[in-house]
C-alpha cells in the first residue's frame, strides 16, 4: 500500500483570537481578522507542517512550490524556508495549469467537503434551532470535516497532479506524456462542475 504523501492541513478562521475548541489531531488552526493567510500563518505551517514531511526532520533539501501570494514570499518566509533546507519555487500569476492543487486536487477535495456538509446538515435535529434554522457548526466540527475530506483525497491523485504540472516527472522522459493529459483545471473551463457552487452555499448558518 502506498503511504500517504499529504501534510496536515492548516485552517484559517476569520477572527482575532484562537478558538477554545479542542482541535482534532492532525490539523492546525490559525486566525486572521480577514480570514487570510499571513506571515504568521506561513511560519506556523512551515514549522508545524512542512518541517514534519518525509526527510524534514533530517532537513534534507526539498522544493516547495507556491504562488505569488505575498505571505508566501516575505523575507521571513524565505529565511525560514532556507533554514529548513527548502528551495521556494514561485509560480507567476495566471499560470493555474502549473499549480497541482488547481489541476487535480481541489476538485475531489471540494466534492468530499460537500459530502461531509450534506451528512452534517442531514443529521438529527440537534443541529437546528427551535425556530428551525441551522446552527453554526463549531470550529472543532469544521476541522474534523476538513480533516476527513483531506484524508479521502488519494495519494495517487496528488502524485499524478504534480506530474501533470511537470514538477516531479521521471528524468528519463518516460512520464512526459502526462504533461499533455487533460487536467481537471482545463476541463473545468469547458464543462460545468458538479461542485461549482459559490461560497454562499456554506453561509446559511444561524449563530445563537
Amino acid at each position: 500500500m502506498r503511504r500517504r504523501v499529504t501534510l496536515p492541513p492548516l485552517l484559517i478562521f476569520k477572527r482575532k483570537t484562537l478558538p477554545k475548541d479542542v482541535i482534532p489531531h492532525g490539523i492546525y488552526v490559525h486566525v486572521h481578522s480577514k480570514g487570510w493567510m499571513d506571515g504568521e500563518g506561513m511560519k506556523l505551517w512551515l514549522e508545524k507542517g512542512w518541517s514534519k514531511r518525509t526527510g524534514g526532520l533530517l532537513k534534507k533539501k526539498s522544493l516547495l512550490v507556491c504562488d505569488q501570494f505575498k505571505a508566501h514570499v516575505t523575507e521571513s518566509t524565505k529565511w525560514l524556508a532556507t533554514k529548513l533546507k527548502t528551495h521556494l519555487a514561485v509560480i507567476p500569476g495566471g499560470l493555474t495549469q502549473l499549480q497541482p492543487l488547481d489541476v487535480s486536487v481541489n476538485k475531489p477535495f471540494q466534492g468530499f467537503m460537500h459530502e461531509e456538509w450534506a451528512k452534517w446538515i442531514e443529521a438529527p435535529t440537534h443541529h437546528v434551532t427551535p425556530a428551525g434554522r441551522v446552527k453554526q457548526p463549531s470550529i472543532s466540527n469544521v476541522c474534523e470535516r476538513v480533516k476527513n475530506s483531506w484524508q479521502r483525497v488519494e495519494s495517487e491523485t496528488i502524485v499524478t497532479s504534480f506530474k501533470k504540472c511537470g514538477i516531479c516527472n521521471a528524468l528519463d522522459g518516460s512520464e512526459d506524456d502526462i504533461l499533455y493529459e487533460e487536467s481537471d483545471a482545463s476541463s473545468a473551463n469547458n464543462h460545468e462542475d458538479d461542485f461549482s457552487g459559490s461560497d454562499d452555499d456554506f453561509l446559511g448558518f444561524y449563530d445563537e
